[in-house]
């Protein structure tokens, strides 16, 4: 988990940073036989699995209960529409004396 300041620092940037690292990955893992772990796409991304899964769905990346089947094909639809709003680093609960706190 990010400190507060941080979180706050990477709020504007981190849904294009993952959304471009599940691009990468889609080309990367890309084949009928790979399973990609969803715990370990949550542990790097530090995001929660339902958010992960969501994100997935969202760019029509088939996810079971427990792994993520990327496929490059996939993503030929893709727009950047696709993913509006999806709140990928959660700021909303922060205080001023959380971010404060850190310096």
């Amino acid at each position: 988990r990010l400190a507060p300041v941080l979180q706050a620092a990477v709020h504007r940037f981190s849904e294009q940073l993952v959304l471009t690292g599940l691009k990468v990955y889609s080309v990367a893992y890309s084949s009928a036989n790979c399973k990609y772990p969803v715990i370990k796409l949550t542990e790097l991304f530090t995001l929660d699995r339902s958010t992960v899964k969501d994100l997935c769905s969202r760019l029509n990346i088939v996810t079971d209960a427990e792994h993520v089947r990327f496929q490059k094909g996939d993503l030929k639809n893709f727009t950047d529409s696709s993913t509006e709003h999806a709140a990928v680093v959660r700021v909303n609960d922060l205080t001023r004396d959380d971010v404060m706190a850190q310096f």
